[in-house]
């Protein structure tokens, strides 16, 4: 009867994971290649995407101690996933009339909305009891979901245009909504001492989780200027929206495929994984800068989600393994805005001026030293134990 249970509350959250990410590849999968096709220039939507990572990096810290606060998930993605879908309606139909208000409600969903994926993974880490093979079974599903989407999205929206985006992201919101409001919560684990509650000092002195950021920054930085203005290395090898939605679709699908081991992958040990994450970003630099046509940047974006999977097993892993329960969802989302939102404001500044004038590629050849210093530093833990 439990085991039944179980396996519901699995299909539950796959279902609400899925529905979600979904939702985010409806609107932000294709926001930049709408903002450009609305008149933006690459430096504005560098500088657009900027502040949308600035407002996920300020939003994870907010949301995530407001979790822990109320010792509740639930509580806070209702509200603000209601907030943050009306928020990304008008900013997209806004984006035909007033590009600057559209960017500013665009950093606003930044803030609202990315850092609920932490919190939706600290939901089912603690539903699953921290089991990481039906944790990688629902979470692949999100990733699988967020690629046929982005698949669809790219042959209806070249078909038919932009208008297309609020009608999939109507549906989908009012499914995660239902979704949200069914699935079950379990209690927050109690601390062995429950007078002093732990704060954000404590997180930074924590030596494996300290390390593990440093890294994912490194990443993140060399990444982020790739993912988020892919649709300009694409049409500077002759690609288009179509084969951005083709792109997402290979690229997650493995990401997908990696997060679905993610019970088997925790045998291998977690300093390994970063180097194998490392290596395959320095891959995907690599891919990019010599890119003559899509086919080679789709490859590169495949390197990317296979780094991605291996990081996110790996982050929860460790987070779950050495941060004290109250402080674990905002531990996520510290982890998932380090590789996006921080690494994200800094990198995306400076990145759309590099691309107007030094070419598409530039950020990947920064990138490459940028992964290489992030493989060296994940090999040194490796090094150390063999001495």
């Amino acid at each position: 009867m439990e085991q039944n249970e179980q396996g519901q509350s699995v299909l539950h959250f796959s279902l609400l994971d899925g529905f979600f990410w979904a939702f985010f590849a409806c609107f932000s999968g294709m926001a930049g290649a709408y903002f450009l096709s609305c008149g933006m220039a690459n430096t504005a939507l560098s500088i657009t995407l900027a502040g949308y990572m600035l407002g996920s990096f300020l939003g994870s810290f907010l949301l995530g101690r407001l979790c822990d606060h109320l010792a509740s998930n639930r509580k806070v993605f209702l509200p603000v996933f209601a907030i943050s879908a009306l928020v990304s309606f008008l900013s997209f139909f806004l984006a035909k009339t007033n590009l600057v208000l559209a960017a500013i409600l665009y950093i606003l969903f930044g803030f609202l909305c990315l850092p609920l994926g932490s919190s939706l993974d600290a939901w089912m880490l603690r539903s699953f009891q921290n089991d990481g093979g039906k944790y990688g079974r629902a979470r692949s599903c999100g990733s699988a979901c967020y690629a046929f989407a982005m698949l669809i999205m790219g042959i209806w929206v070249k078909k038919q245009g932009y208008d297309v985006m609020p009608i999939a992201m109507g549906v989908l919101a009012i499914l995660i909504l239902i979704f949200a409001i069914r699935a079950k919560e379990m209690p927050y684990p109690k601390t062995v001492s429950e007078k002093k509650q732990a704060g954000m000092k404590d997180l930074m002195h924590i030596q494996p989780y300290i390390f593990l950021l440093a890294i994912i920054l490194l990443c993140g930085l060399s990444v982020s200027p790739i993912n988020n203005l892919k649709i300009v290395i694409l049409k500077s090898v002759g690609g288009d929206v179509g084969i951005l939605g083709l792109d997402s679709f290979i690229g997650v699908m493995i990401q997908a495929l990696c997060i679905m081991m993610a019970g088997p992958m925790q045998k291998i040990n977690s300093h390994l994984r970063l180097v194998l994450m490392s290596v395959s970003l320095l891959a995907s630099m690599l891919l990019i800068v010599f890119a003559i046509n899509p086919a080679m940047v789709i490859l590169s974006t495949c390197f990317v989600n296979l780094s991605y999977g291996l990081m996110l097993v790996t982050q929860r892993q460790i987070t779950e393994e050495s941060v004290m329960p109250d402080l674990r969802t905002t531990a996520h989302s510290l982890c998932d805005t380090m590789y996006s939102g921080v690494s994200g404001t800094i990198a995306l500044m400076y990145s759309g001026a590099m691309m107007d004038h030094l070419g598409a590629k530039s950020p990947a050849v920064l990138g490459l030293f940028l992964t290489g210093a992030a493989v060296i530093m994940s090999l040194v833990p490796m090094l150390k134990k063999r001495k």
